[in-house]
């Protein structure tokens, strides 16, 4: 059961991953 609850952290780090980095340039206001 390890297995698939690792993926699953991986695969909610890769979606919200991208949606992090996007907000935090926004506050900066790097885009």
């Amino acid at each position: 059961m390890n297995g698939i609850f690792l993926l699953l952290s991986i695969a909610i780090i890769l979606s919200v991953g991208p949606l992090v980095v996007i907000a935090i340039a926004g506050r900066s206001g790097n885009l």
